[in-house]
């Protein structure tokens, strides 16, 4: 299967036979509706990751993205299909003593 894409791909979902999530480096986020036939990427300012590493989704329209560069991790979100992506950060409880 050809995802159209030169980035290294680190984690696929599908959600039912059709829809599909694939996530990878360079923030490369892509998106199939015919079963893996074909991908397209999707591109949207509001997800700035740069390493997806997993892509659980659990319908056609949900989905998150586990991002895992840098410091931190985030985990992204998206209710629209891809379309846009809510990101929260995951830091380590804070230990300042209180």
């Amino acid at each position: 299967m050809d995802s159209g894409t030169g980035e290294d791909l680190n984690g696929v979902s599908f959600c039912n036979s059709q829809v599909g999530y694939a996530v990878g480096t360079s923030g490369t986020v892509l998106h199939t509706t015919d079963g893996g036939a074909t991908w397209a990427a999707l591109s949207d300012a509001s997800y700035d990751g740069a390493y997806g590493v997993e892509v659980p989704c659990v319908d056609a329209t949900h989905a998150w993205i586990y991002d895992n560069y840098g410091t931190y991790p985030y985990v992204y979100f998206t209710s629209d299909g891809g379309n846009s992506w809510s990101r929260n950060s995951v830091y380590p409880p804070s230990n300042d003593g209180e």
